[in-house]
């Protein structure tokens, strides 16, 4: 699973938030008035659209950085898998090379 990089510019991502941010008070406002089962209540109770707005950006960025941390877990498991690769394959040289150094000082 690999993450996607990063390549929009400044001007981009400005503007991708903006979306994201007009996506998320639509959102908002939708499940709100259908919560409270009256169109409008949204609008007229601001603090539940900013408690709304608040909760999906912490999520969104939570949902981030588990992404973040399950992609270097990842990575830090294949790495330790090579590591162990490594030292397998350099067991038997190593043994080779201890077993030649004690013939060497048993002579």
């Amino acid at each position: 699973m690999a993450m996607t990089k990063i390549t929009a510019d400044a001007e981009q991502l400005r503007q991708d938030a903006i979306t994201v941010a007009t996506t998320y008070l639509h959102a908002g406002l939708k499940a709100i008035d259908e919560t409270f089962e009256e169109d409008g209540y949204a609008r007229k109770h601001p603090e539940l659209m900013n408690g709304f707005l608040h909760a999906a950006a912490v999520n969104y960025k939570a949902s981030l950085l588990v992404q973040a941390i399950q992609e270097l877990t990842q990575k830090m498991e294949d790495a330790m898998e090579k590591v162990a690769d490594t030292l397998d394959d350099m067991r038997l040289p190593l043994s080779e090379i201890a077993r030649a150094m004690e013939e060497q000082q048993n002579d």
